[in-house]
């Protein structure tokens, strides 16, 4: 018999975070049978490691990253964390001021050289900052939630846009013992490790959307928009 908090957790309300997305999260199962019966196809494990292992993956649109992220920074100024790489020259043009943080000696305007693995030194404060970008950044990084809360902290009004590879994408070469993953990542995100880590950072998400090919739950990447 499920626990009235168990039943809850599996059976959640409409979430406020979604209502722009169609069609609005699912409960994972509706009954006590449809439960039983899931807990069976799962290896007959118990309903509390059912409770914390087994979460429903929302259905949300898929876009271009690069074409949305530019649509979404035109005309704004913008903070580029991690801006070593080719979409800032992008982003730049579109944007009405782009400044731009990443370790690594950049010759560019407005641009910060900050350790973004020890985040020894606080953020810069920029004024008129109104989109704080993290494209393919925090799987890169050591500890990611260090990022996250001086982000948190330094821009507070900001809309946060976060772009992450999906740990789900297919791996044709798993098949011969090849893993296909940049050398210098650290970590795969999907949809609920990524909600865990920002709600731990003190994030709320106010959108979210896939990107890339295939179709999802298995498309490249993921977009949160955050405050």
């Amino acid at each position: 018999m499920a626990t009235p908090s168990l039943v809850s957790h599996l059976c959640p309300p409409l979430s406020s975070h979604f209502q722009s997305l169609e069609p609005i999260v699912t409960p994972m199962y509706n009954t006590l049978d449809a439960l039983s019966d899931g807990i069976q196809e799962m290896g007959q494990q118990s309903p509390e490691w059912h409770d914390k292992m087994v979460h429903k993956i929302p259905q949300a649109p898929s876009v271009n990253r690069a074409n949305w992220l530019l649509a979404r920074c035109k005309g704004k100024v913008v903070l580029h964390v991690g801006c070593a790489g080719p979409f800032d020259e992008a982003l730049r043009k579109v944007a009405k001021r782009c400044y731009g943080i990443d370790h690594e000696p950049l010759q560019r305007p407005d641009y910060f050289r900050l350790d973004l693995d020890t985040m020894g030194c606080t953020l810069p404060h920029l004024e008129g900052v109104e989109v704080v970008l993290l494209a393919e950044i925090l799987e890169h990084l050591i500890a990611p939630g260090l990022l996250l809360k001086r982000v948190k902290q330094q821009y507070v009004q900001c809309e946060i846009l976060i772009t992450v590879p999906n740990a789900f994408c297919p791996q044709p070469g798993l098949n011969q013992r090849i893993e296909m993953v940049n050398r210098d990542h650290t970590c795969w995100y999907s949809y609920q490790t990524l909600s865990v880590l920002l709600e731990k950072c003190g994030y709320e998400v106010t959108e979210w959307m896939w990107y890339g090919k295939p179709q999802p739950p298995y498309s490249e990447g993921l977009i949160f928009v955050v405050h």
